[in-house]
């Protein structure tokens, strides 16, 4: 690379950064001698913390230092590092000084130095993962508690069969030497802390939950499934939805599995009883009232039909306006409740069956003036009346029929004033009607204001146009040939289309307001 003609821009860069490597891999080879030495001399009593009398309190010092700033480039910026490694050594190769050391140890605790023993433990190596816990949090608790060593084994490839022995193709039955754990310390120290590893290996269990109810624990994508495991600190298996098993299975400790278990379980009696409430909600009836009285019952804007949902907590269906049963209305919800809503819309109907009808035959030409814009004339009406009016649609049989329905005094009242107002706006009616056949001359009209005026009169003539002319000059001279087929004029011919001259110029157009 340093041959490239590119180098030379980067080669300060590079030179640096080569240097500080060889600073970061010479440091840590000295760095892992150091380090393991101290290790071993941890371990060779771990019942005496007084092991780090035969290391001076230097290296103490540097690894404080180091926990504080731990980055690479960093450490290698520590005052003498590299000297104060390299020094650390020949202390502890000293093999009088370190013979003296694991002798006075000796002396202090022979008991616990005879005692020490190591035993194996068999777990699966795909559950290692589990029973270290996250960042090693289990077995530091375990070797905390019971004073022990835990070693674990390097990872192998889980599927490799051990190697033959004794020439013998077929190897041996036995454990897997990946699949064991080393537990070193006291006799029953090992025990309990092997115990202890044991109760951490996840073991599974099956639960049995009806299918219907897989998709509700699963939740909206898969939160209700992940909290429950977040909670239990569990992994819940659901089968896929082709197998319709009622299987789940709950991967987890022994400790966490009851409590998994009996969530789990919990959870089922909630959809037991919600699907037994939707059943109960599920309950429908069926009324048959007027379709006259339905706009009433619906109420303005759907007020009087929302109170009656809201109140008794039901789902009120009316027919369409295409339905073969019209008057049918469906009622859903709690039977009780559906029977409540029933009778709040039978005492409507009663009340507006109770009421007068009256039909009043109103001139249509006058229906949108006594309406008035949007509703508001004939709102105002039925206000001081207390009726409620209706006009008829435009595709109704009847166009001039107007009904009233509310109290009898009431619906004689605004029946007399629908009629004066009648009376009123057709003179108006007639006036304008009379004005439009002056101005555009006699015409017989029906009563739906159809003209019955003749139609075969002749259209607009023109006499003595110049393709005319032609023609009579040719009669004139007797010429005794067939007559030629009339042309259309010459728009471009300034003979038959004399012009007006030239156009007068535009006055110019200023821009902006007047002043």
């Amino acid at each position: 690379m340093k041959l490239s003609p590119y180098y030379k821009v980067f080669e300060e860069d590079a030179v640096s950064w080569e240097e500080k490597l060889n600073r970061v891999d010479a440091t840590f080879d000295v760095w892992i001698v150091v380090q393991r030495r101290w290790v071993y001399l941890e371990a060779s009593s771990p019942a005496a913390p007084t092991s780090r009398r035969c290391c001076p309190t230097e290296f103490l010092t540097l690894m404080k230092k180091v926990s504080k700033s731990p980055m690479v480039l960093d450490v290698l910026n520590i005052q003498g590092v590299m000297r104060s490694l390299e020094r650390l050594p020949t202390c502890w190769e000293d093999p009088e000084a370190l013979g003296e050391y694991l002798e006075r140890e000796r002396s202090s605790s022979p008991v616990v130095m005879e005692s020490q023993v190591t035993i194996e433990v068999e777990i699966p190596q795909k559950h290692h993962g589990t029973v270290m816990g996250a960042r090693g949090m289990h077995v530091q608790k375990i070797t905390q508690n019971h004073q022990v060593q835990i070693k674990f084994p390097d990872r192998a490839d889980p599927n490799a069969l051990p190697p033959a022995q004794n020439g013998s193709e077929e190897p041996e039955a036995g454990p897997r030497r990946c699949d064991l754990i080393r537990v070193t310390g006291p006799e029953a120290a090992c025990l309990a802390a092997r115990d202890a590893l044991l109760a951490l290996v996840p073991i599974t269990i099956e639960v049995e939950v009806p299918f219907d109810y897989h998709r509700f624990i699963i939740g909206q994508k898969g939160k209700g499934v992940r909290d429950m495991m977040r909670n239990f600190d569990v992994n819940i298996s659901i089968p896929p939805a082709e197998e319709l098993s009622n299987v789940i299975r709950i991967t987890g400790t022994p400790d966490k599995l009851d409590d998994a278990r009996e969530g789990l379980l919990q959870r089922v009696k909630e959809l037991d009883a919600e699907k037994a409430d939707r059943e109960l909600r599920s309950f429908t009836l069926t009324m048959r009232v007027n379709p006259d009285y339905h706009p009433k019952i619906i109420g303005r804007k759907g007020a009087v039909i929302s109170k009656i949902r809201l109140d008794h907590e039901v789902n009120v269906q009316f027919p369409q306006k295409d339905s073969e049963e019209p008057d049918l209305i469906t009622i859903t919800g709690y039977e009780e409740k559906a029977h409540a809503a029933e009778a709040a819309i039978r005492q409507i109907v009663g009340d507006l069956e109770s009421q007068s009808r009256e039909e009043l035959r109103i001139d249509p030409r006058v229906h949108a003036r006594i309406i008035g814009g949007r509703g508001k004339n004939i709102r105002a009406i039925m206000n001081e009346f207390q009726v409620d009016v209706r006009f008829p649609r435009y595709d109704d049989p009847e166009p001039d029929l107007v009904v009233i329905t509310g109290a009898e005094d009431a619906v004689f009242e605004c029946a007399e004033r629908l009629r004066n107002l009648e009376e009123e706006y057709m003179q108006d009616v007639v006036e304008r009607e009379e004005m439009n056949a002056h101005v555009r001359g006699p015409r017989d009209t029906g009563y739906n204001g159809e003209s019955t005026e003749r139609t075969d009169r002749a259209g607009f003539v023109v006499s003595g146009a110049p393709w005319q002319q032609q023609q009579q000059q040719q009669a004139a001279a007797g010429a005794r040939q067939p007559p030629a087929r009339s042309m259309a004029p010459n728009m471009a011919s300034a003979e038959e289309f004399p012009s007006f001259g030239d156009a007068a110029n535009r006055t110019p157009v200023v821009w902006g307001p007047r002043r």
